[in-house]
């Protein structure tokens, strides 16, 4: 990526002329921290769920219009594609081999523009704690007792994807995820929604009732083997590596 470039609702805005004009300051995600108080101790217990909080980052962006005349048309068609309410993948310059999952608001014009075509306008990017490495967002075939490494000081949450009938049971460091009584088909367990699902033409279709397990799979830091039992075949893993902001 070239300085200056971001990605976002799946194109880069270099194509619109819209450039991140400085690197942006990133503050460390806070720990969720819940403090539940001891009744006669003035020290609360300190809880914490292993989750960070999601962080705002002010961004310096400017618009290169194409002419004076259509410049804030499409200034109005950036703002437009950028303003949503919904955490969605992006990828910046400054850190070009993770995936961020961010939304975007508060996107107002600064300074003027009547003598050039060049528009600034600043936003706020509320980005969720965790980035993801692009890498690991690939689903990845896998064989029976596969290890697949950890790269990051970050435990994921993968998704595994599989054919299958019958009983299957899916082994991740020895933890076993039971399947029972499945039709022949392709089947999904994703631990990041933590969902167990049959694909059928393209939709998933949730199939709690087959699943046996009262938790999901993670992958630790460092080696992770993956292996099965039954009727499965065609694996992938999406690992989904990350690390925190």
């Amino acid at each position: 990526m070239r300085r200056g470039e971001m990605v976002a609702s799946n194109q880069s805005l270099a194509r619109k002329r819209v450039f991140i004009q400085n690197r942006p300051e990133i503050p460390t995600p806070e720990r969720n921290i819940e403090y539940v108080p001891i009744p006669g101790s003035d020290r609360p217990l300190t809880v914490w769920d292993g989750s960070y909080l999601p962080v705002d980052i002010e961004l310096e962006m400017v618009l290169v219009a194409s002419s004076r005349e259509k410049i804030i048309n499409e200034y109005r068609s950036v703002r437009q594609l950028l303003d949503s309410s919904v955490h969605a993948p992006c990828q910046f310059y400054f850190d070009p081999d993770y995936i961020y999952f961010a939304r975007f608001s508060n996107i107002n014009r600064k300074g003027k523009y009547d003598y050039n075509q060049a528009l600034p306008f600043s936003m706020t990017m509320n980005a969720l704690p965790i980035k993801r490495l692009a890498s690991g967002m690939l689903d990845v075939p896998i064989a029976n007792g596969t290890v697949m490494f950890n790269p990051e000081l970050h435990e994921s949450l993968p998704r595994i994807l599989f054919k299958g009938s019958g009983n299957i049971t899916i082994l991740v460091n020895g933890m076993e995820y039971i399947f029972k009584g499945l039709v022949d088909g392709n089947y999904g367990i994703d631990s990041e929604i933590q969902e167990v699902y049959q694909i059928v033409d393209g939709v998933n279709i949730g199939i709690n009732t087959k699943y046996y397990t009262h938790s999901y799979p993670s992958l630790r830091i460092g080696e992770n083997t993956i292996s099965w039992t039954g009727n499965a075949s065609n694996v992938l893993v999406m690992p989904r590596w990350g690390a925190v902001l």
